[in-house]
């Protein structure tokens, strides 16, 4: 049976995803594949600065083009952190990049290819015919407040105290203007809070090894220190819907 394929841009987006998949119940209809594997290491490339010429997610979309001609992909979902870009300039990219892998299809593999019309706007379905079998391309962009990443979204749904990781998001930039160091960009203090809040704040000392503290792990086995059913955040809850229709 066909499933319905998400691309997102990092492994460790890859487990974060399937957590929300399995809070939402459709880890058997929605599949997101890892890059450590070889033969479709296809779904996951990095969001790239470059609007006009988005060379990693072209790849991707390339390769997707012989799971299309199988039969074995329903629905394609295209899930990006909006980072600093606006959501009109991540939707020119996502064409842009459909575009180019459908023209370097046709040329170099005589492949028929039609990209039917342009995405212009999140969670829009958009046909994309490849041999002559049909399917259904969308979008959706990540971040807290139109800006930022999915690590913004978790710490926004943080379930448990977060004492430590809260006060050293606090001194940290003090710190390192002190020792004279380079000022960190937002998103990366996002991430330096998540490790610290994942591995002092909601584990004992005596269990903070890899067997607890690998991302992988994290999501696969103690993902509760989220709380993935807080729709009150609106980006979660716009999330989970976009998702939703891939089932």
């Amino acid at each position: 049976m066909a499933k319905s394929f998400i691309i997102v841009e990092h492994d460790s987006d890859k487990f974060t995803f399937e957590a929300i998949i399995r809070h939402i119940h459709a880890e058997q209809e929605i599949e997101v594949e890892s890059a450590e594997n070889e033969d479709i290491d296809w779904y996951f490339r990095s969001a790239e600065a470059n609007i006009e010429q988005p060379t990693g997610l072209k790849e991707s979309i390339s390769d997707i083009f012989t799971e299309i001609t199988k039969g074995n992909c329903e629905k394609i979902g295209i899930i990006w952190d909006l980072d600093t870009f606006s959501i009109e300039q991540r939707i020119q990219q996502i064409n842009n990049a459909i575009s180019l892998a459908a023209q370097e299809a046709q040329n170099e593999i005589e492949r028929t290819v039609t990209w039917v019309q342009n995405i212009t706007e999140i969670n829009q379905f958009c046909p994309l015919i490849v041999d002559g079998i049909e399917t259904q391309v969308a979008c959706h962009f990540v971040g807290l407040n139109e800006m930022g990443e999915i690590e913004d979204v978790l710490k926004a749904i943080k379930s448990r105290s977060s004492e430590l990781a809260d006060c050293v998001d606090k001194h940290l930039p003090t710190c390192l203007d002190l020792q004279g160091e380079k000022a960190l960009k937002d998103k990366d203090l996002v991430k330096l809070w998540i490790n610290h809040y994942q591995r002092y704040d909601t584990l004992e000392k005596k269990n903070r090894k890899d067997a607890f503290t690998k991302w992988e792990n994290v999501m696969k086995h103690r993902s509760e220190i989220f709380d993935f059913g807080k729709d009150e955040i609106i980006e979660l809850k716009q999330l989970k819907d976009f998702l939703t229709m891939f089932l």
